[in-house]
C-alpha cells in the first residue's frame, strides 16, 4: 500500500493535476492502464500533457461553452427567433462565456483592468474569428473541392480548432 502513495505521489507532482483527476488516475480498476499511458515511450509525454491542470481545465470549460451555445441557441429558438439570429447570439454567448472562464479559470489570469480586459477580449474575438475563417476553408476544400467525408472532416477540423484556439488563448493571457 506504501508503494501506491509514494507512486501517486510522485505522479501527482509531475502532472499538477486536479485532485479528483488523481483521484481517477489511482483508481484500483483504471491504475494499471494509466500506469501503462504514463509510461510508454511515445504516449507518456501526451498524457501527461492531458492531465496537466491547464489542459484538463481547458478542456472542460470548452464543454461548458458548447453547452452555452446549444442552450442559448434552443432558447432563441424557443422564442421564435430565426435560426440566423439564434446563431448569431448563441455564438456572442459563448465566445464570451468562454474568453471569461479561459481568462479566469484556465489561465488564471488576475488583471481584470479594463484596458487590459478589453484588449485581450478583442484579441480573443479576432483569434476566434481567424480561427473559424480557417476552419471554414479547410472543410470547403476539404469537402467541396476534394469530395472527402464531411463528418470526418467536420470531426478533424474541430479537434484542430481546440488545438489552435487553445495555444491563441495562452499567447492572449
Amino acid at each position: 500500500m506504501e508503494n501506491n502513495a509514494s507512486s501517486s505521489d510522485k505522479n501527482s507532482g509531475d502532472l499538477k493535476t486536479p485532485p479528483i483527476v488523481e483521484h481517477i488516475i489511482n483508481h484500483r480498476w483504471l491504475a494499471p492502464l494509466f500506469k501503462k499511458l504514463l509510461e510508454h515511450k511515445k504516449l507518456g509525454p501526451v498524457t501527461k500533457k492531458i492531465l496537466d491542470r491547464e489542459v484538463l481545465t481547458y478542456l472542460i470549460c470548452g464543454a461548458l461553452t458548447t453547452v452555452v451555445g446549444f442552450l442559448s441557441f434552443w432558447l432563441c429558438r424557443r422564442f421564435s427567433m430565426s435560426a440566423l439570429a439564434s446563431n448569431i447570439i448563441s455564438s456572442a454567448a459563448a465566445i464570451i462565456f468562454a474568453f471569461i472562464v479561459n481568462k479566469h479559470f484556465v489561465f488564471l489570469s488576475r488583471d481584470w483592468s479594463l484596458r487590459k480586459t478589453v484588449r485581450e477580449f478583442w484579441q480573443f474575438i479576432g483569434g476566434r474569428l481567424i480561427v473559424t475563417a480557417g476552419e471554414s476553408g479547410l472543410l470547403y476544400l476539404a469537402v467541396d473541392i476534394m469530395g472527402f467525408n464531411d463528418n470526418i472532416c467536420k470531426v478533424f477540423t474541430m479537434i484542430l480548432v481546440v488545438i489552435v484556439n487553445y495555444f491563441i488563448s495562452k499567447f492572449i493571457f
